[in-house]
């Protein structure tokens, strides 16, 4: 518990001591200016004490008259706006007339409406309990009712009651008929508050029907909510301007009503009361009025990183949350979102009904990319630094990892659009664009051995293996086809490194049912009839330009390079290979026999075996 006895100093929990605009030119200016004679008469003790809660999260404060404060760990605000010599604007306001017609003599917390309350000679408040469920922290104090004449119109005992790890903290007031000379006492009672949810003196409003009914306020960002819960019937509740709430709480006439069960949903400075009904007390007669005030705060929008390391070729997911205030999924929202950064981009991705979205993109450069999004809660594309949560995360990428034998390849982009189709799942060939199951490729990355590329409109450089140390790598340039890439390993690991051949299989050829029939060397270009492609008609082809030991596998031969550029088509009539530069051995399959090819010259491997003569 802790305690403090001198007024001057600040008692209200994490806040910081500051005019509340009512003392000067702000929203209470009305409110004290029409009261200023009442609240002379009814001066305050030389001294109050205040005692502290120190639970956790909430940690809460009251004065020995009734004003009380709410503050998380760690926040360097209150929950309420925290008074000039009082925790803060928030507890008990209680009018009280003996006459049905007679004006309110109105009590609280601060002199708003008339009369602070005083606090009781010879009781003052004090903390009990461990804040375990079976023992909560119980904070009480007590005060009185004491009119101009010094007249103890009503006693107050108060009971602030909570529970460690709780958003709530349950406020509980008997107030007793206190008049000497006996008689009837009417009495009307309010909870109210000047909130600072979240650190924000301004908020949305907002009533949940329950049961039970709440009402509160909402930190503009959506981080935090704070709000009263009905325990005791309410006959009626209202938020809105803290100025607005506090006329309406201090009311004196005989004929005010108090509070008109409205919430301004827009963002206004928040108050927040609730009204218990009326009730008539014979002599010594109490009554009981509790609230709970709840607190909660919450993470409108959070961004989490799959992974924050990420190697290039790789996809980064960072996954999307958006709640609201109290809480609840944000769904449906769109979130915006700009990469700064090796990969730049930017776009927006539209919440699920759970609150969640996910935000992908591929490294293509090594370096830090900073993903910063937020909720673009009122749809105009722009940031609203005041109403609309922002939060970022960050992605390292590194280099690929080598090429592991028999297992990746490396694959990097030289030029144009290149794109990829992981091991899985077939295709068919398609007039243009990228073909079925392929997906954009940018940049660099560890491929698994089994992908195909697609070069068609790119180029792309492929590095993999040269032994099965996996210490020497060869490299080759592909590119105007679709290919993919294989390469063996023997079974066991040999003692000595072995050369590894890298197989570069062409793939996406036109079906060969498209061709005419072969009729020998005069067969026409074209088949008219049947509309089908003559035997020099280019089905599928792939060039090749590196080093190392490469071999492109067409239908009908394989063409294995050692440093060179080459060409390898399938054709109607067979597999045709050109060599531009350096020398290609040709295997002939059909013919099971190996050609050598040097550069300027071709060969072609028939689909069909020449007639001998």
């Amino acid at each position: 518990m802790r305690r403090t006895g001198s007024r001057g100093s600040l008692r209200a929990v994490g806040a910081r001591h500051r005019t509340h605009p009512g003392s000067a030119a702000g929203r209470w200016s009305a409110v004290v200016g029409a009261c200023l004679a009442l609240s002379a008469l009814a001066a305050a003790p030389a001294s109050a004490v205040d005692v502290t809660i120190d639970g956790s999260p909430l940690n809460i404060t009251s004065s020995d008259r009734g004003a009380i404060q709410i503050a998380f760990d760690g926040s360097v605000t209150g929950e309420f706006y925290p008074a000039p010599a009082d925790p803060g604007y928030a507890g008990l306001t209680a009018g009280v007339r003996a006459a049905t017609t007679a004006p309110w003599q109105v009590f609280s917390y601060t002199t708003g409406g008339g009369f602070r309350f005083t606090p009781t000679v010879g009781q003052p408040p004090a903390v009990g309990g461990d804040g375990s469920p079976g023992n909560p922290f119980v904070l009480s104090a007590h005060y009185d009712a004491v009119n101009a004449q010094a007249q103890v119109l009503a006693h107050v005992d108060q009971a602030l009651t909570y529970v460690n790890g709780s958003p709530d903290v349950t406020a509980t007031y008997v107030i007793t008929n206190a008049l000497a000379a006996g008689g009837q006492l009417l009495t009307r009672l309010f909870e109210s508050a000047d909130l600072v949810v979240g650190g924000n003196q301004s908020g949305n409003g907002f009533f949940a029907p329950g049961p039970p009914r709440q009402v509160g306020g909402l930190n503009p960002l959506g981080i935090a909510a704070g709000s009263l819960v009905e325990v005791t019937p309410w006959l009626a509740y209202q938020e809105g301007a803290f100025s607005t709430i506090s006329n309406a709480v201090h009311a004196t006439a005989a004929t005010a009503t108090g509070l008109n069960n409205t919430v301004v949903a827009g963002v206004v400075d928040n108050g927040v009361a609730v009204q218990a009904p009326d009730v008539t007390l014979g002599p010594a007669q109490p009554t009981t009025f509790s609230v709970i005030w709840r607190f909660t705060r919450t993470s409108p929008l959070e961004l989490v990183a799959a992974s924050s390391t990420q190697a290039l070729g790789q996809t980064a997911t960072v996954r999307v949350t958006a709640r609201n205030a109290d809480g609840s999924p944000d769904a449906s929202r769109t979130v915006r979102y700009a990469i700064a950064g090796a990969n730049p981009s930017a776009g927006s991705v539209t919440t699920a009904a759970d609150g969640t979205a996910a935000i992908t993109w591929a490294g293509t450069k090594i370096g830090t990319d900073t993903l910063t999004a937020f909720v673009d809660r009122d749809g105009n594309g722009l940031r609203d630094v005041n109403t609309e949560p922002q939060q970022t995360a960050n992605v390292v990428w590194t280099p690929a990892p080598p090429p592991v034998p028999g297992k990746s390849v490396v694959a990097k982009v030289v030029s144009g659009q290149v794109f990829i189709k992981r091991p899985a799942g077939g295709r068919a060939r398609q007039a243009s664009g990228p073909a079925t199951g392929f997906v954009p490729f940018n940049g660099t990355a560890n491929i698994p051995v089994g992908s195909e590329l697609d070069t068609s409109k790119g180029r792309v450089a492929v590095t993999s293996a040269a032994d099965t140390a996996g210490k020497k790598t060869q490299t080759s340039d592909f590119y105007q086809g679709i290919f993919q890439v294989r390469q063996r390993v023997p079974k066991k690991q040999p003692t000595k490194p072995k050369a590894l051949v890298t197989d570069v299989v062409m793939k996406g050829q036109i079906a060969r049912s498209q061709c005419a029939p072969l009729k020998g060397a005069r067969a026409a270009a074209v088949d008219a009839k049947k509309k089908k492609k003559g035997p020099k008609a280019v089905l599928g082809k792939l060039w090749g330009s590196g080093k190392g030991k490469f071999r492109t596998d067409g239908k009908y031969s394989s063409a294995t390079v050692r440093g060179t550029i080459w060409l390898v088509e399938d054709r109607c009539e067979g597999t045709f290979t050109k060599v531009r530069r350096g020398t290609v051995r040709v295997r002939d399959l059909r013919r099971k026999k190996t050609v050598t090819v040097k550069a300027g010259h071709s060969y072609l491997a028939r689909a069909n075996k020449a007639k001998r003569r």
